[in-house]
Protein backbone atom coordinates (compact mmCIF):
# COMPACT_ATOMS: atom_id res chain seq x y z
CA UNK A 1 0.00 0.00 0.00
CA UNK A 2 1.38 3.48 -0.72
CA UNK A 3 1.94 6.30 1.44
CA UNK A 4 -0.98 8.15 -0.39
CA UNK A 5 -3.45 4.93 0.23
CA UNK A 6 -2.29 4.44 3.97
CA UNK A 7 -2.75 8.52 4.69
CA UNK A 8 -6.36 8.24 2.66
CA UNK A 9 -7.12 4.98 5.09
CA UNK A 10 -6.17 6.18 8.37
CA UNK A 11 -8.06 9.72 7.57
CA UNK A 12 -11.34 7.55 6.84
CA UNK A 13 -10.83 6.12 9.58
CA UNK A 14 -10.33 8.91 12.12
CA UNK A 15 -13.39 9.93 10.40
CA UNK A 16 -15.50 7.64 11.26
CA UNK A 17 -14.73 7.57 14.57
CA UNK A 18 -15.29 11.19 15.05
CA UNK A 19 -12.08 12.23 15.86
CA UNK A 20 -11.06 14.28 13.06
CA UNK A 21 -13.73 16.84 11.72
CA UNK A 22 -15.38 19.77 13.69
CA UNK A 23 -17.96 22.07 12.11
CA UNK A 24 -17.26 25.30 10.68
CA UNK A 25 -19.13 28.39 12.78
CA UNK A 26 -21.74 29.67 10.30
CA UNK A 27 -19.98 32.59 9.10
CA UNK A 28 -16.85 30.27 8.00
CA UNK A 29 -19.37 27.41 6.60
CA UNK A 30 -16.92 27.46 3.34
CA UNK A 31 -14.28 26.33 5.21
CA UNK A 32 -12.27 23.46 5.53
CA UNK A 33 -12.15 22.16 9.34
CA UNK A 34 -9.62 19.09 9.95
CA UNK A 35 -7.25 17.73 12.98
CA UNK A 36 -4.20 15.80 11.82
CA UNK A 37 -5.12 12.26 13.92
CA UNK A 38 -1.09 11.41 12.74
CA UNK A 39 0.15 14.21 14.82
CA UNK A 40 -1.79 13.83 18.04
CA UNK A 41 1.78 13.07 19.75
CA UNK A 42 3.54 15.59 18.45
CA UNK A 43 0.97 18.55 19.84
CA UNK A 44 -0.06 16.49 22.86
CA UNK A 45 3.20 14.96 24.52
CA UNK A 46 0.11 11.66 24.42
CA UNK A 47 1.53 8.31 22.98
CA UNK A 48 1.16 8.49 18.60
CA UNK A 49 -1.81 6.62 18.05
CA UNK A 50 -3.91 7.71 20.84
CA UNK A 51 -6.92 9.60 20.50
CA UNK A 52 -6.47 13.15 21.47
CA UNK A 53 -8.94 14.60 23.57
CA UNK A 54 -8.06 18.29 23.58
CA UNK A 55 -10.61 20.68 22.46
CA UNK A 56 -11.14 20.65 18.64
CA UNK A 57 -9.26 22.82 16.58
CA UNK A 58 -11.93 24.95 14.06
CA UNK A 59 -10.14 26.19 11.07
CA UNK A 60 -11.18 29.95 11.29
CA UNK A 61 -10.50 32.84 8.63
CA UNK A 62 -7.18 32.74 6.93
CA UNK A 63 -5.60 35.70 4.96
CA UNK A 64 -2.99 36.07 1.95
CA UNK A 65 -0.53 38.19 4.02
CA UNK A 66 1.16 38.87 7.23
CA UNK A 67 -1.31 41.80 8.90
CA UNK A 68 0.89 42.64 11.60
CA UNK A 69 2.80 45.70 12.11
CA UNK A 70 6.47 44.92 11.22
CA UNK A 71 9.01 44.27 13.96
CA UNK A 72 6.27 44.18 16.20
CA UNK A 73 4.93 40.83 18.11
CA UNK A 74 1.20 40.71 16.61
CA UNK A 75 3.58 40.52 12.81
CA UNK A 76 6.28 37.63 14.36
CA UNK A 77 2.95 35.30 15.65
CA UNK A 78 1.50 35.41 12.25
CA UNK A 79 5.41 34.88 11.27
CA UNK A 80 5.56 31.59 13.14
CA UNK A 81 2.21 30.60 12.28
CA UNK A 82 2.35 30.57 8.64
CA UNK A 83 5.95 28.81 9.28
CA UNK A 84 4.38 25.87 11.31
CA UNK A 85 0.87 25.65 8.97
CA UNK A 86 1.39 27.15 5.89
CA UNK A 87 -1.14 30.28 5.63
CA UNK A 88 -2.16 33.59 7.35
CA UNK A 89 -4.45 33.21 10.13
CA UNK A 90 -7.45 36.51 9.80
CA UNK A 91 -6.59 38.36 13.04
CA UNK A 92 -6.63 42.04 13.64
CA UNK A 93 -5.45 44.38 16.02
CA UNK A 94 -2.82 44.98 19.00
CA UNK A 95 -2.52 42.04 20.77
CA UNK A 96 -4.83 42.64 23.31
CA UNK A 97 -7.56 41.66 20.96
CA UNK A 98 -6.59 38.84 19.59
CA UNK A 99 -8.45 36.42 20.94
CA UNK A 100 -11.91 38.32 20.55
CA UNK A 101 -10.67 39.47 16.88
CA UNK A 102 -10.30 35.17 16.35
CA UNK A 103 -13.07 33.61 18.24
CA UNK A 104 -15.38 36.55 15.46
CA UNK A 105 -13.28 35.22 12.81
CA UNK A 106 -14.19 30.88 13.54
CA UNK A 107 -10.86 30.28 15.46
CA UNK A 108 -11.04 28.27 19.11
CA UNK A 109 -9.43 30.10 21.71
CA UNK A 110 -9.12 28.07 24.95
CA UNK A 111 -7.66 29.65 28.77
CA UNK A 112 -5.16 26.31 28.54
CA UNK A 113 -1.72 26.28 27.00
CA UNK A 114 -1.47 24.08 23.43
CA UNK A 115 1.39 23.50 21.58
CA UNK A 116 1.08 24.47 18.00
CA UNK A 117 -1.03 28.02 18.93
CA UNK A 118 -0.41 31.76 19.60
CA UNK A 119 -0.55 32.73 23.11
CA UNK A 120 -2.12 36.04 24.08
CA UNK A 121 -1.37 37.86 27.02
CA UNK A 122 -3.82 40.45 28.13
CA UNK A 123 -2.54 44.15 28.81
CA UNK A 124 -3.83 43.51 32.03
CA UNK A 125 -0.89 40.95 32.94
CA UNK A 126 1.98 42.15 34.94
CA UNK A 127 4.29 43.40 32.61
CA UNK A 128 2.58 43.40 29.89
CA UNK A 129 2.21 46.59 27.83
CA UNK A 130 -1.13 48.73 27.39
CA UNK A 131 -0.96 47.07 23.50
CA UNK A 132 -0.66 43.35 25.51
CA UNK A 133 1.47 40.95 23.67
CA UNK A 134 1.52 37.81 21.33
CA UNK A 135 3.68 34.57 20.73
CA UNK A 136 3.45 31.52 19.08
CA UNK A 137 3.38 28.55 21.15
CA UNK A 138 6.27 25.67 20.53
CA UNK A 139 5.13 23.12 22.86
CA UNK A 140 3.79 22.58 26.37
CA UNK A 141 4.75 20.96 29.46
CA UNK A 142 2.29 21.36 32.45
CA UNK A 143 2.04 24.35 32.69
CA UNK A 144 5.33 25.66 31.24
CA UNK A 145 5.14 26.82 27.58
CA UNK A 146 7.91 27.27 25.61
CA UNK A 147 7.78 30.32 22.75
CA UNK A 148 9.00 32.12 19.87
CA UNK A 149 8.25 35.54 19.83
CA UNK A 150 9.09 39.04 18.68
CA UNK A 151 9.45 42.62 19.73
CA UNK A 152 9.93 41.48 23.94
CA UNK A 153 11.49 44.55 25.40
CA UNK A 154 13.21 42.56 27.64
CA UNK A 155 15.14 40.62 24.49
CA UNK A 156 16.09 43.15 21.69
CA UNK A 157 12.72 45.13 21.18
CA UNK A 158 11.37 45.22 17.44
CA UNK A 159 12.61 42.68 14.92
CA UNK A 160 14.76 40.60 17.30
CA UNK A 161 13.37 37.08 18.05
CA UNK A 162 13.50 35.63 20.82
CA UNK A 163 12.91 31.62 22.13
CA UNK A 164 11.93 31.06 25.54
CA UNK A 165 10.24 29.03 28.47
CA UNK A 166 7.70 30.95 30.61
CA UNK A 167 4.85 29.69 32.49
CA UNK A 168 1.47 29.74 31.71
CA UNK A 169 -0.45 32.56 33.61
CA UNK A 170 -4.33 32.98 34.41
CA UNK A 171 -5.71 35.19 32.16
CA UNK A 172 -3.73 34.32 29.44
CA UNK A 173 -5.59 32.62 26.39
CA UNK A 174 -4.74 30.56 23.53
CA UNK A 175 -5.31 30.77 19.47
CA UNK A 176 -5.34 26.89 18.35
CA UNK A 177 -4.17 26.27 14.71
CA UNK A 178 -5.39 22.95 13.44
Amino acid sequence: MSFKSYAGVMLAAALIAGAGVAAASQSNADSASYVDPMSYGQQTGQPVGQQYAGPVRTMGAIQAANSGGPGQCTWGALQMAFQNVGYYPDIHGNARVWADSARSRGWTVVDEPQARSIAVYPAELPGVSQYGHVAWVNSVSGRWINITEMNNESHGGPFAWWTRDTQHIPGMSYILLP
